[in-house]
């Protein structure tokens, strides 16, 4: 894997000779993407109709663009000295060209006893939640406040979702008064025991508690059985709260996504190959089936996490890094990198540098941006 140390002038090199350019290349872009939300959202529906009935929520997932998530399992929340991840990562994060972080929170972990509602949120863990939503808006990125104690809800859901609720009460009073550039992510993943049918009753019960003090603010609700594209059909969703965003993961196919990972069950499973025309007719099919949803149902799509660990081929990992995050930002998606270090590595902590094949896939340099339409005289 070939690391290559970009620093924030190098990297502002690349984005164009000089800032002109680049201010000119993002306006660009922006105005491409929500050129392509039309385009998207117009298949099926009227677009004044969609506009209307989705009017903030697309607005907002057209502002959160391309994203990263961040801080997940980080020291940081036991001890701000400690941490892994540091202050100037917004920086190199937002001077890279992503314009959001997902903050992946783990308050039951984090907070010995809070799960079984023998102690509260400590005040350090809400400090540094505080810290972390500052230093990303002082640099120009959005924040989605990602709840990501999905494995524990999973196993034994009845059994947490006092906590869970009550983390949301504790957040949402606390978060009230940030900006709209800030969103709330009910849940990473709902899976297991926590069941389509008995996530539709928690996710609503959340949203209840949410809007008592956040009416207007863009929540991320994810279907099902780990945020399935295909369990986007047992989703159900309150009609009348149009300031929703639904998540989606990808990490198709899995046996390629997660070979050498010790996590999944797949130590010793390496070399498998992606990248044939089937293949990529595989993700444009899944995607197809979200985007019909979301004509239908009227709600913005947000592919909230996807990756292929590092132990895959590297010339397949950087074909599928480049081709899956394309085809969401054809059908008008905003998404999120799995994740800024570690396991599915793009930037490298020991060097401090960013994994350049990585980034240059997520994000192509701005000679040759994705897609960009052809301009006309």
């Amino acid at each position: 894997m070939r690391l290559e140390k970009i620093s924030s002038s190098a990297r502002s090199a690349v984005v164009g000779s000089n800032q002109g350019r680049f201010i000119l290349f993002r306006v660009l872009i922006s105005v491409y993407w929500l050129a392509l939300a039309c385009v998207c959202f117009c298949g099926e529906v009227e677009k004044n109709q969609f506009v209307v009935q989705a009017g903030q929520a697309c607005a907002i997932n057209q502002r959160l663009g391309r994203g990263i998530n961040i801080m997940s399992l980080d020291p940081i929340w036991r001890n701000r000295e400690r941490g892994w991840f540091k202050r100037d990562y917004f920086k190199l994060i937002r001077e890279a060209g992503f314009d959001h972080v997902r903050i992946n929170l783990t308050p039951f972990g984090d907070n010995p006893g809070f799960a079984e509602g023998k102690s509260t949120l400590r005040k350090e863990y809400l400090d540094t939640l505080d810290w972390a939503i500052d230093s990303a808006l002082a640099d120009g990125l959005l924040v989605i406040v990602d709840f990501h104690e999905f494995i524990l809800l999973g196993e034994k859901p009845e059994a947490y979702k006092a906590a869970f609720l009550k983390t949301w009460e504790v957040l949402a009073e606390r978060l009230k008064n940030r900006p709209s550039g800030v969103l709330f992510e009910l849940l990473n993943e709902p899976n297991s025991k926590l069941t389509p049918e008995l996530w539709n009753d928690y996710l609503r019960q959340a949203l209840a508690i949410v809007r008592k003090t956040n009416p207007n603010r863009v929540v991320i609700i994810g279907p099902g059985n780990w945020n399935n594209i295909d369990k986007l059909a047992d989703l159900s969703l309150p009609e009348n709260d149009t300031n929703i965003i639904v998540t989606v993961h990808y990490y198709s196919p899995y046996d390629f996504t997660h070979q050498g990972a010790a996590f999944a069950g797949k130590a010793d499973k390496v070399g498998i190959r992606w990248g044939t025309e089937t293949d990529r007719r595989a993700v444009i099919e899944d995607f197809d089936r979200a985007q019909k949803w979301a004509w239908t149902n009227m709600r913005p799509i947000y592919l909230g996490e996807f990756g292929v660990f590092d132990r895959a081929p590297e010339p397949d990992r950087i074909q599928w890094l480049e081709f899956v995050p394309r085809q969401a930002e054809q059908r008008g998606w905003s998404w999120a990198y799995w994740q800024f270090t570690r396991d599915f590595i793009a930037f490298d902590l020991e060097k401090g540098q960013w994994v350049k094949s990585v980034l240059d896939a997520l994000i192509p340099p701005p000679a040759s941006p994705p897609n960009q339409p052809a301009q006309t005289q």
